[in-house]
């Protein structure tokens, strides 16, 4: 097995506050499976509204703000976490990890070693995992992917077979968990006109898919110039987020006034609209409020109407193990916005908060590159990419300990464009993961083409990261 390094690169939340307070360090220690655990290389980690809102202390009951990224100087930090309670610092955030099991504690299952996995977002009581009370958030009350390293309990992480990146990957957990426990509470079946707000996100843009997988009569909402983006995603109809008479903007796009479902993870003024709109007998599910958490609600309507409303936050622990069928499947399809390198951490969070983009924002991990020494020993060297600054760290492995590593490779490199360099001997041949296209034999391989094959821009335009090269020491 790999020698672990002792320290990491890693995003850390220091407080609550603006951007500022998230530090990039170089020799963050690296966390160390406990009993039941396992440890896992991130390979990519997705970004979410909970990063956001947990820096800011958004859920404090003191705030009444809509989502902003802003320092909300006047939070009371005795409850600015999702739970409602205080928050832990220093603290990793990023919950949405794809990655490889690299080692296991006491008590795991050590046949994930070496297996591409997602990661259930929530901690729970194994006794009793669907207590609500006992359950802890990946990046909130735990340590998340934001960095090289993170450790999870073992019955967390769910092996995955396919043929995405991980860094599409990453842009599924918890907005497909989310939007498909939505669908779940909401009992949302084929024929059902769903409507949909904050269409253009990660949830959002979920629920159109998975909703659309159900059958379901989709209607998103978002703002106008990301009409086209939203409407390639799939639902019925698209409506301006901000209309002036919902019913009619409904009546005009689908030929009915009403719906059977809202899905809604935006809240704020247009709330009283979203309400009116539901058929009798009809849904209101909610996992956001993003335009603001305090709405004005006309008790009638929810009672003379028959409705029924569910809030989303903590799924069963079954809806990863269908989450990720859907993927194996090819069901549902990674929306993937931007990808950006943990050395960029700002500038990623705040592309996120500014909303231009339609999907999910996802942070890459170190790429990992391998180089063959004549000792039967493999150096890794990880470079860190796009802004030119490298970083190396050298391991020793058993050529028979390679598999392990194959799960590591394909993360950010999967274009067939991309030239992989196959070793010398026995092993020629077996090394390149399926994924990787056009595998290349040594002969005529010259050292100008290996400095070609690590520059992003040039090798891999699609997600521009650095490509995994094996090449002779």
């Amino acid at each position: 097995m790999a020698l672990i390094p002792d320290t990491m690169q890693a995003v850390v939340l220091t407080g609550h506050g603006d951007l500022n307070r998230l530090e990039l360090h170089e020799d963050w220690p690296t966390p160390v499976p406990g009993v039941d655990e396992v440890l896992i290389r991130v390979g990519a980690c997705g970004l979410n509204n909970t990063d956001v809102n947990t820096r800011t202390g958004w859920y404090s009951k003191s705030n009444t703000e809509a989502t902003s990224g802003d320092n909300l100087a006047e939070i009371d930090n005795r409850d600015g976490s999702w739970g409602g309670e205080s928050m832990r610092f220093p603290r990793i955030q990023g919950a949405d990890v794809a990655g490889v099991v690299v080692a296991t504690g006491e008590g795991a299952d050590h046949t994930l070693i070496g297996k591409r996995v997602l990661v259930d977002v929530w901690f729970r009581n194994w006794r009793d995992p669907k207590i609500l009370e006992t359950t802890g958030y990946l990046g909130s009350e735990y340590d998340g992917g934001f960095a090289e390293f993170t450790k999870v309990d073992g019955r967390q992480v769910h092996s995955i077979d396919c043929a995405l990146t991980n860094t599409e990957l990453a842009t599924f957990a918890t907005a497909y968990l989310t939007a498909e426990n939505m669908l779940d509470r909401a009992h949302v079946k084929a024929g059902d006109a769903i409507l949909i707000t904050g269409a253009s996100g990660g949830v959002g843009s979920a629920l159109v898919q998975l909703a659309k997988r159900r059958g379901a009569i989709s209607i998103a909402m978002c703002s106008p110039e990301k009409t086209e983006s939203v409407m390639a995603i799939g639902p019925a109809a698209v409506l301006e987020r901000n209309p002036i008479d919902l019913r009619s903007a409904l009546r005009q796009a689908t030929g009915r006034d009403t719906v059977d479902v809202v899905a809604d993870i935006v809240g704020g003024r247009l709330w009283p609209q979203l309400i009116d709109v539901i058929a009798r007998g009809g849904r209101y599910t909610c996992a956001g409020a993003i335009a603001g958490p305090m709405v004005e609600f006309d008790l009638r309507t929810f009672y003379l109407n028959d409705l029924t409303f569910t809030g989303t936050t903590v799924e069963p622990p079954e809806v990863i193990k269908t989450l990720v069928e859907y993927i194996e499947r090819g069901e549902i399809n990674p929306l993937l916005a931007l990808s950006y390198p943990l050395s960029r951490f700002h500038e990623a969070q705040q592309t996120f908060i500014d909303k231009q983009h339609v999907g999910n924002i996802v942070e890459r991990v170190r790429t990992i590159n391998l180089r063959f020494a004549q000792a039967q020993q493999i150096e890794i060297g990880s470079v860190e990419d796009i802004d030119g600054v490298g970083h190396r760290s050298v391991v020793p492995f058993a050529l028979n300990d390679f598999q392990p590593l194959i799960g590591m490779l394909p993360g950010d490199a999967v274009d067939e464009t991309i030239p992989v360099v196959n070793p010398p001997g026995p092993e020629a041949g077996k090394l390149a993961p399926k994924r990787l296209g056009l595998a290349q034999s040594l002969e005529g391989i010259s050292s100008a083409f290996l400095d070609q094959a690590v520059q992003a821009e040039q090798c891999f335009p699609i997600i521009r990261a650095p490509v995994p090269v094996i090449f002779p020491g």
